[in-house]
């Protein structure tokens, strides 16, 4: 993730870009996307991040990266997506403001949602596959109570889907 992330970022000047992402890191797990930040600050990439404000219930479990340099809490009781399946959540809509292109690396359930509102909208994505920490997930949905999902994630069946 994080070499193609600087893959990403280099083609830039540090200063014509921002770095986004709605991801929260973990206590406790992966950084996962969150990783994104620390690859642009290295680069001299400004960062940003657009969360929905339920996160702040979840401030023990879910936290800011310090290597954000803005962060914006969308007044959003869903953690983004798809708020009722069909309509893009309030925090999704703000992505969809503000984002120039999205930039999918693997992703789960709410990656699939901006995919898919990003296509809808005619915005400009790339995708690159990569398959979810298998020990992380395993243990996130054993304790979660969930079964366990496809390690590839839901971001790369809508990929499927919308490439066909």
């Amino acid at each position: 993730m994080r070499t193609v992330a600087r893959q990403i970022l280099e083609h830039w000047p540090p200063a014509d870009i921002i770095a986004m992402t709605g991801t929260l890191i973990r206590v406790g797990g992966n950084d996962g996307i969150a990783d994104v930040y620390q690859v642009a600050k290295d680069l001299g990439v400004r960062t940003a991040g657009i969360h929905p404000s339920v996160a702040r219930q979840f401030a023990l479990t879910h936290r800011v990266s310090p290597d954000c340099d803005a962060v914006f809490f969308v007044d959003d009781e869903t953690w983004g997506g798809y708020a009722n399946g069909t309509e893009p959540s309030s925090t999704l809509r703000v992505h969809l403001a503000v984002a120039d292109e999205l930039v999918v690396i693997g992703g789960g359930k709410h990656a699939a949602d901006e995919l898919r509102a990003f296509h809808d909208h005619g915005r400009p994505i790339r995708y690159f596959a990569a398959d979810m920490n298998s020990v992380t997930a395993i243990e996130w949905c054993r304790r979660a109570g969930v079964e366990i999902p496809d390690f590839r994630g839901a971001a790369r069946h809508t990929w499927d889907d919308l490439a066909r």
